[in-house]
């Protein structure tokens, strides 16, 4: 039996039809036996590369707002670095704004952040702890003089080099600064 030029056509478009029909069939099986945790993004290995990022880009963000500071625009800044904490750094912070921009603000600093690097150490489902390396440039009025050198190239600042231990817990919004701590 030979076949028409088009009829061949069909035969390939319903070959193709066939096959795909039966891989879905297969997925669907492998699903349905398999559950959930095969489709992308919905294993533990993933919930869990979502949770460190989530708790990496809270101890990033929360020590961006925490070395931020800027004599002219404290009460700003004050109120994202409150707005990104929790428990009793939230309250201990609450209680002393009022010093911190006072002396900020007499001495005229302004510091700007760079936070160079971000480790989980520690991850569960409600608490984190980051290793957190961060650079400072800071400006106040006893560095105005200060000339720029190859360790810190900037005119009337001086460069600071930190590491922090940041403790994370996670709320209904999302993942908290509640602690840090200076790393020698």
């Amino acid at each position: 039996m030979t076949r028409s030029p088009s009829g061949a056509r069909w035969f390939v478009v319903n070959l193709v039809l066939s096959g795909l029909g039966a891989l879905a069939l297969v997925a669907l099986v492998v699903i349905a036996v398999a559950g959930r945790s095969v489709l992308p993004g919905t294993s533990p290995a993933d919930r869990a590369a979502k949770n460190y990022t989530a708790a990496s880009d809270a101890a990033r963000n929360a020590m961006d707002a925490f070395l931020s500071v800027d004599y002219r625009n404290m009460d700003k800044l004050q109120a994202a670095l409150l707005k990104l904490s929790t428990g009793t750094f939230k309250t201990q912070y609450a209680a002393a704004q009022v010093n911190i921009k006072a002396t900020s603000q007499a001495a005229r600093v302004v510091a700007k952040p760079t936070v160079r690097h971000v480790g989980i150490n520690q991850l569960s489902a409600d608490k984190a702890t980051a290793v957190v390396a961060a650079d400072l440039v800071r400006s106040n009025k006893a560095t105005t003089k200060q000339k720029a050198t190859a360790t810190c190239p900037h005119d009337g600042a001086t460069c600071l080099y930190f590491r922090f231990s940041v403790q994370l817990t996670r709320t209904a919004d999302g993942w908290k600064l509640s602690g840090v701590e200076p790393v020698s």
